[in-house]
């Protein structure tokens, strides 16, 4: 049980936080002068390295045995949200949305395969149905946290500052998770 909520509150404080970033990126930059057109692409990249992000992560837990190895991708999702909150320079904004890319896409990819390792497939549908939901709630509060920050402070640096630091605190969650056991069809390992 203590392996289920330190993985269930990493995966939906990091993806929470990411995705609160990810719906906020074009007011974010508008917000600072950048164009929209120019923003819509930022917010493209960042999809687009997410989507690469999980296939290429997934391949990898697919060949270790450790969710450590894949903890420092939350935190360079981390520092891309730092760089996204300071900078006004546009490439650099490309960059950011690349490395929060990566964070989001490694998301992805360990919550369905940490649910099969950690718990087995014989109630993979209800785990991962709680798990999935509880990230659902996440995703949709952390959002409303945002707007609340740009609301009370009058711009969005305050919200992300809070959501990389967040993340680091998630990394270090991952970071504790015990060793993936081997996948075998029809067992429980809880």
């Amino acid at each position: 049980i203590r392996t289920f909520w330190i993985f269930v509150s990493a995966i939906a404080l990091c993806t929470g936080c990411l995705i609160s970033v990810f719906t906020h990126v074009v007011p974010v930059l508008t917000d600072i002068g950048i164009q929209t057109q120019d923003a819509t692409a930022v917010l493209a990249t960042f999809a687009l390295v997410t989507v690469i992000a999980q296939v290429i992560v997934g391949g990898f837990l697919d060949k270790v045995g450790r969710p450590l190895t894949i903890a420092p991708l939350f935190v360079v999702a981390a520092g891309g949200v730092l760089i996204f909150s300071t900078t006004t320079s546009l490439s650099l904004m490309f960059l950011s949305a690349s490395l929060m890319g990566v964070g989001l896409g490694a998301e992805f990819g360990l919550l369905p395969y940490g649910i099969s390792r950690y718990f087995g497939l014989r109630h993979y549908g209800t785990i991962s149905g709680v798990m999935y939901g509880i990230v659902a709630i996440t995703n949709g509060c952390m959002p409303v946290f945002m707007d609340i920050a740009y609301d009370t402070w009058g711009n969005y640096h305050a919200g992300l500052h809070v959501a990389a630091l967040s993340m680091i605190v998630g990394a270090l969650f991952i970071s504790v998770l015990p060793k993936f056991m081997p996948l075998r069809a029809g067992t429980n390992h809880t």
